[in-house]
């Protein structure tokens, strides 16, 4: 993903937003529900399970 000028990679969140599950490739792979945005900068919409988490609520607030 490009970088809006003054924005520092290193201080960039590593990971975005939760995303469904739409498919489950049964080979460790998912298939995610991803925004139109992400699809234009050609970035595919499955995913080896490995580069996903589980979100965790954060309560601390």
């Amino acid at each position: 993903l490009t970088l809006p000028k003054g924005h520092a990679r290193k201080l960039t969140p590593k990971f975005i937003s939760p995303f469904c599950i739409l498919e489950d490739y049964c080979n460790n792979t998912f298939l995610l529900d991803i925004p139109m945005e992400l699809k234009q900068c050609r970035i595919h919409p499955a995913f080896h399970a490995r580069l996903l988490h589980i979100q965790v609520p954060n309560d601390d607030r």
